[in-house]
C-alpha cells in the first residue's frame, strides 16, 4: 500500500516543478517556534507578577474557596476562582517552569543514554554469542 505522506524530495515534484521543498516545509516549523516563542513569552510576562499580586491572586482563590465550602459560587464567582486558579498556576511556571524543563531535558539525555546502553549491550551480546559458536 502506497504511503499517503509525500516525502520532502517528491513534494516540489508533487504540486509543480518550480515549487520550492523549504516553502512546503518552513512553514510548520515556524508553527511550532512561534508557540516556543509564545511559551516562552507567556512564562516571562508571568514572571513580572509582583509579591504582592501573586498575594491579591492567593487572597482571592481562598475567599472563593471558603465561600465555596459555605455556599454556592454564581457562575461569575466560579468563573474568576478559575481565572485566578489559572493565574497563580503561570505565575509558579514561570517562577520553576524552567528548572523543570532543564531537568526534562536531563531525565530525556538519560533516557536516550540508557537506550544506547541497551543497544550495545545487545551487540555485545550478539558478538559474543556469535564468537562462541
Amino acid at each position: 500500500m502506497a504511503s499517503p505522506f509525500i516525502s520532502a524530495s517528491n513534494a516540489a515534484n508533487y504540486w509543480s516543478s518550480e515549487a520550492d521543498v523549504s516553502s512546503f516545509v518552513e512553514p510548520h516549523k515556524r508553527v511550532i517556534l512561534d508557540r516556543l516563542e509564545i511559551a516562552r513569552r507567556s512564562r516571562f510576562n508571568a514572571a513580572q507578577t509582583s509579591r504582592e499580586e501573586e498575594r491579591k491572586w492567593l487572597t482571592e482563590r481562598q475567599t472563593l474557596l471558603q465561600k465555596q465550602m459555605t455556599s454556592e459560587l454564581t457562575t461569575a464567582e466560579r468563573k474568576r476562582l478559575e481565572y485566578a486558579r489559572w493565574n497563580l498556576a503561570k505565575i509558579e511556571d514561570a517562577r520553576i517552569g524552567p528548572v523543570l524543563d532543564e531537568l526534562e531535558a536531563a531525565v530525556k539525555r538519560y533516557e536516550e543514554f540508557s537506550a544506547e546502553i541497551s543497544r550495545l549491550r545487545q551487540d555485545f551480546d550478539a558478538f559474543k554469542s556469535g564468537k562462541r559458536r
